[in-house]
């Protein structure tokens, strides 16, 4: 199970260590020592403070049900990190360090790094939306070649671009790149473990590329995920049918017959096998 180390890397914790221990400082009191720009300054940092926190740990809370020692991790990281820039901040004005104009400069170049790192992250995570927003619509009309490529881009600026993984598998899968589109699916999963549509279609691939065990582990947990999935059961059927396990591939396609009582797939393999036997 990944940890939330994966998720927020060492710079990360930094920057919002140094981002909570600057907004956490008393506003009046900086206000009335160094002028309305430090005050100002805070209030920006405090939004910036709040926004770069969900920013970083949104990927632990969209799985808090799964993964929830993940979760209580990260919010242990957080506290932390608010914990030890509170610290400072007592130690600072303890020792008047505020007073010292060598502080002051390290303080503003601190905000000037962090502001422009922040700036960057959010032009390449814009920049990344866009290309993706246009791969998609690559993707809609089988242009998969244009589609991989916008969708690359996407990846490059934003690593951790789940959805740019998943819909580029799609696209390779398209194509018939088996290998490169289940390498994608993998990677999906790393950042969604839980994800019963990326098994599915990871499960698809390995059918389609004749490695069985691996396809029925897949579509297993797929079902497991999402139990009402009727398509899944019907593909795990025709890997039965072909090892000849007709009963289990009968038991499956029953299954998707109790979902979806018309679905003419399953009901026409699920015929041949009853004549067959």
């Amino acid at each position: 199970m990944p940890i939330p180390f994966l998720f927020v890397s060492a710079f990360e914790i930094l920057k919002v260590t140094t981002i909570a221990f600057l907004a956490i400082i008393n506003f009046p009191t900086r206000t009335r020592e160094n002028g309305n720009m430090f005050g100002i300054a805070f209030l920006i940092l405090t939004a910036f403070g709040s926004y770069s926190l969900i920013q970083n740990f949104t990927p632990l809370f969209e799985n808090w049900v799964s993964t929830p020692l993940d979760t209580l991790l990260a919010l242990v990281i957080a506290a932390g990190s608010i914990s030890l820039a509170w610290l400072l901040e007592h130690q600072a004005r303890r020792f008047k360090i505020w007073r010292n104009p060598r502080v002051v400069r390290f303080y503003w170049l601190t905000i000037s790094v962090i502001f422009a790192v922040m700036f960057l992250q959010t032009l390449a995570s814009l920049v990344a939306g866009n290309r993706y927003d246009l791969g998609k619509q690559e993707l809609d009309n089988d242009h998969w070649d244009t589609a991989i490529e916008y969708f690359s881009q996407a990846i490059a600026l934003a690593p951790d671009h789940a959805g740019a993984y998943f819909s580029r598998a799609i696209a390779y899968h398209d194509k018939s790149d088996l290998n490169l589109a289940i390498a994608d699916y993998t990677v999906t999963l790393t950042m969604y473990p839980n994800n019963g549509t990326v098994y599915r279609n990871r499960g698809i691939a390995y059918q389609q590329r004749g490695d069985f065990e691996l396809a029925l582990a897949d579509f297993a947990r797929s079902i497991t995920l999402n139990p009402n999935r009727a398509d899944v059961y019907f593909y795990r059927s025709e890997i039965y049918s072909q090892l000849g396990k007709q009963d289990l591939a009968l038991a499956d396609l029953t299954t998707c017959l109790k979902i979806e009582p018309q679905n003419a797939e399953c009901m026409v393999a699920k015929a041949q096998i009853q004549i067959s036997k």
